[in-house]
């Protein structure tokens, strides 16, 4: 669920950077066992983080404890019920560019001010993190101060989390979107993609109670100076309920040596010819018919690129019955 006016973040990892295994329990299991049935232990580790869905609907986290076989493994204990079929899922713990995999080491309650997790090696004040709570929902939370190796000061209104729960530290924060280009909704991981209307925020305004709970139908975004503000109507009804959302984004500002052009391959030569052509009447190092020529190549490596990014669809025609000649 989203609150009004709730801050949007976007962030460069992506689902399949995090989750390192995805399987399923072959068999139901009542609570307190230690060995698990999947159908494949492929890719897991000793040591791994995972989670499952309970029968009560909630996520548990844990840890492996030995990986047995290809498809056996052993935990410290299972908390909670599994059903056959319980989609569990393990998790990366390497620390690249974008984020850091972690988890909490020992549970947090509500309104703690610190949390203990494995390792807090490359984060830093300011980075975002995301942390799993018991009811399986994601808390945003940024990080106050890294005061050890591994405790994290935050600030109050976290909620209530178990051990071992997947700990996301985002350290690469990207621009707001600029505008939404298209926006979808899924029940679940598996679920199908609903599109979702995107919306003026006058009829935002006009809809009448913006905190309950329903299927989400439309949606307005508005690119404000720091982070983008998303309102959704009616705010999602369900916590495993997620909307994908295709954006447009600012352009690499080239303000470092190592930044490379933020377009395909194909636009880099136009994009010479191009800046050339801009920046010729500040310099004026050309003469007329040279500069002639240049204005003839980019204005053909423009057409060309163009040509080339048109996208591939059907193109619709429909009668206008509204012209005056159909009155007649």
């Amino acid at each position: 669920d989203a609150a009004d006016n709730a801050t949007v973040y976007t962030y460069t990892t992506k689902t399949s950077e995090v989750i390192k295994v995805e399987t399923l329990v072959d068999g139901a299991l009542g609570a307190g066992v230690i060995t698990i049935v999947t159908d494949s232990t492929t890719g897991m580790s000793t040591g791994d983080r995972f989670s499952y869905v309970a029968t009560d609907g909630t996520t548990v986290f844990s840890k492996i404890t030995t990986v047995v076989d290809g498809t056996d493994l052993t935990v410290p204990t299972t908390t909670k019920a599994i059903d056959d079929d319980a989609r569990l899922i393990v998790f990366t713990t390497t620390v690249n560019q974008k984020a850091i995999v972690t988890a909490l080491n020992g549970a947090v309650s509500a309104n703690d001010e610190t949390i203990t997790v494995d390792s807090t090696a490359g984060a830093t004040p300011g980075d975002v993190m995301s942390v799993v709570a018991t009811d399986a929902s994601t808390q945003w939370i940024p990080i106050e101060q890294v005061v050890s190796s591994t405790i994290f000061a935050i600030p109050p209104g976290i909620g209530a989390s178990s051990d071992d729960a997947v700990v996301t530290i985002y350290t690469i924060k990207q621009p707001r979107p600029l505008r939404i280009l298209h926006a979808r909704r899924r029940t679940d991981p598996d679920g199908e993609d609903i599109e979702i209307d995107i919306e003026s925020q006058e009829l935002y305004r006009d809809q009448p109670l913006k905190t309950t709970s329903g299927t989400p139908v439309f949606l307005t975004y508005k690119p404000t100076l720091t982070s983008g503000t998303l309102e959704i109507w009616q705010p999602a009804n369900s916590i495993k309920m997620f909307i994908g959302m295709t954006v447009e984004r600012p352009f690499e500002d080239f303000d470092a040596a190592g930044d490379s052009p933020d377009f395909p391959q194909e636009w880099f030569d136009p994009l010479v010819y191009l800046m050339a052509e801009r920046l010729e009447p500040e310099y004026r190092v050309l003469d007329p018919v040279r500069l002639q020529m240049l204005s003839k190549k980019a204005d053909e490596m423009w057409e060309w690129v163009n040509t080339f990014d048109d996208d591939t669809g059907s193109v619709y025609f429909i009668p206008d019955f509204t012209s005056r000649g159909y009155n007649r």
